[in-house]
C-alpha cells in the first residue's frame, strides 16, 4: 500500500516539475528570445512593391505581409507550416456528416366556434323589451318632445360647465408652465455657477500637480525610458538605393539639402541620387531590427517602481481620477 502511494506522489511530482520547466523554458524564450522584423519596399515607374516579416523563437513563428500594386497577402506559418493548411487539416477531422430529416410544417387546427343566433319573430330578443311593456317607437309624442327640451338644457349647461372648465384649465397650464420655465432657468443657472467653480478647482489642482518636482521627476524619467525604448526598438540595419528627381532643379536641391540635415538618423546607409533632369521617384530600402522582452521589462519595470512615478499614480487615484472620467 505505502508503495503504491510512493509511486503515485513520484508520479505527480514528476508532472509539476515538467509543467514548471515547461512554464520557465517559455518565460525564458519570450525574454531572452527577440522578436525579429524587416520589411522592404521597392518602386519602379510602373509599379511598386512591400513585404514585411516579424518572427520569433528562430523563425518557428512568424507573419509575412507582402503588398503591392497586384494584391496584398499575408501568410502565418507555425514551425515553417502554414496557418490556413492546418486550419484545413483540423476541419477536415472535424468535419462530420450530418443527416436530417425532411418535416413538414404544420399548423395546429383553429378552434371555430359556432354562433347560434335568434332568428325567431321579428327579430326583436325579450330581454330588449322593458319591464312596461312599452317600447321606445310607442311612447307618446309629447313625453318625447319634453325629455328632448329637457335634455337640450341640460346640454346647454353641460356646455357651459365645461367651456368655464377650459377657461380655468387653460389659465392653470400657462402658469404652470410659467413656473417650470423659471424652473429650469434657476436650474441652468445654479449648474453654470457649478461648473464655473468646478473648474477653478480643477485649474488650481491641475496647476499644483504640474509644478510639483515630483510630476517633474516622473516625466523626466519617463522620456529617458522612452527615448531608450525607441532607439533600442528602432531599425539597426538600413539599406536601400533612392533615385529623386524634381520638374525643377531648385526644388531638387532643397529636398537634397533637407535630407543632408537629417543625415544622422540614417548615418549614410541610405544612398539618396538625385536627378535633376526629369521627374523621378525610384528605388528600393530595406531596414532590419529586433526586439529583446527582457529590455521592454526591465524599462517597464524601472519605471513603474519608481518613487516619483508611484507618486503621480496616486495622485491620480486620489485626486486626478474624477477631475479626468468628468465625475
Amino acid at each position: 500500500m505505502l508503495h503504491i502511494l510512493w509511486l503515485v506522489i513520484k508520479c505527480i511530482g514528476i508532472l509539476l516539475a515538467v509543467l514548471l520547466a515547461v512554464i520557465l523554458l517559455a518565460l525564458v524564450s519570450i525574454l531572452f528570445c527577440p522578436v525579429r522584423y524587416r520589411a522592404k519596399i521597392q518602386k519602379t515607374l510602373e509599379e511598386w512593391g512591400a513585404q514585411g516579416r516579424v518572427s520569433w523563437l528562430f523563425g518557428l513563428l512568424s507573419v509575412t505581409v507582402r503588398g503591392g500594386s497586384a494584391k496584398m497577402d499575408v501568410d502565418i506559418r507555425i514551425l515553417g507550416i502554414k496557418l490556413s493548411f492546418l486550419k484545413r487539416s483540423f476541419s477536415r477531422k472535424k468535419k462530420t456528416v450530418k443527416k436530417g430529416l425532411d418535416t413538414q410544417d404544420t399548423l395546429p387546427a383553429a378552434d371555430v366556434s359556432v354562433i347560434e343566433k335568434d332568428n325567431s319573430g321579428d327579430g326583436v330578443l325579450e330581454d330588449d323589451i322593458p319591464e312596461d311593456g312599452i317600447r321606445g317607437d310607442d311612447m307618446p309624442e309629447d313625453d318625447i318632445r319634453g325629455d328632448g327640451a329637457q335634455k337640450d338644457s341640460i346640454q346647454g349647461e353641460k356646455i357651459q360647465e365645461d367651456l368655464e372648465t377650459e377657461k380655468e384649465g387653460l389659465c392653470r397650464r400657462l402658469w404652470m408652465k410659467i413656473l417650470e420655465k423659471y424652473r429650469s432657468i434657476r436650474a441652468a443657472f445654479g449648474k453654470f455657477v457649478a461648473a464655473l467653480q468646478n473648474m477653478r478647482d480643477t485649474t488650481s489642482l491641475w496647476k499644483g500637480f504640474l509644478v510639483d518636482p515630483h510630476t517633474g521627476a516622473a516625466v523626466g524619467l519617463a522620456w529617458q525610458q522612452g527615448c531608450k525604448l525607441l532607439r533600442h526598438v528602432g531599425p539597426q540595419k538600413w539599406e536601400g538605393d533612392v533615385y529623386f528627381g524634381l520638374d525643377d532643379p531648385a526644388a531638387t536641391g532643397q529636398v537634397l539639402a533637407i535630407l543632408g540635415a537629417t543625415y544622422p538618423i540614417y548615418r549614410g546607409q541610405l544612398s539618396v541620387v538625385p536627378v535633376w533632369d526629369r521627374k523621378v521617384l525610384e528605388g528600393k530600402a530595406c531596414v532590419k531590427g529586433r526586439v529583446y522582452g527582457i529590455m521592454v521589462l526591465y524599462m517597464a519595470v524601472r519605471i513603474y517602481f519608481d518613487k516619483n512615478v508611484r507618486y503621480v499614480i496616486q495622485w491620480f487615484r486620489k485626486n486626478g481620477g474624477n477631475y479626468v472620467t468628468g465625475k
